[in-house]
């Protein structure tokens, strides 16, 4: 009995980030074809876009008037942080615009090439390596989201554009 509680013990946390793993992917999912249907009825890729983040903004300034703990940051950190925030929201658009210039299959499609290029960016630009086992794990993904992406049925290159643009931001 204590063996099997420290088994129990043991895949607590495997299964819980299991757990976190699949509720975040269906929330995304839930939120690209939330985003496509609101595409398709009001269509201006760019205004829904600001909208989400200015809703964003606005829950944040809500969240502060209520007393949730205000960030710590001096003006120097704030402005440090403002290009992060001007590409998650270029990011955050180019999102948007290959829903709207696409399926929302394809755009998820190519949206989970994001680990690759961050593995790629992160040694191009930061210097960083992984193990190579890390990298030869993204293989059987990258092969998958290019015969995904040849075979699929309404194919858009802008989509592939915005959607990757998405992932390098």
């Amino acid at each position: 009995i204590q063996d099997a509680a420290v088994v129990l013990d043991m895949m607590r946390k495997p299964i819980k980030l299991l757990f976190f793993v699949c509720l975040w992917y269906f929330f995304n999912m839930q939120y690209n074809v939330g985003n496509k249907q609101l595409l398709q009825s009001l269509g201006a890729p760019l205004a829904i876009a600001w909208v989400q983040l200015a809703s964003g903004i606005i829950m944040a300034a809500g969240m502060w008037m209520c007393r949730f703990p205000l960030p710590s940051l001096s003006r120097d950190e704030m402005w440090k942080l403002m290009p992060t925030g001007v590409v998650f929201a270029l990011g955050q658009a180019a999102t948007v615009m290959s829903l709207a210039t696409g399926s929302v299959s394809l755009t998820h499609a190519i949206k989970s090439l994001e680990p690759a290029v961050n593995a790629l960016f992160s040694a191009m630009f930061l210097g960083q390596s992984s193990h190579p086992l890390t990298y030869a794990s993204l293989i059987p993904l990258i092969f998958g989201v290019v015969l995904t992406t040849a075979s699929h049925v309404r194919f858009s290159q802008y989509s592939l554009g915005y959607a990757m643009l998405s992932n390098m931001c």
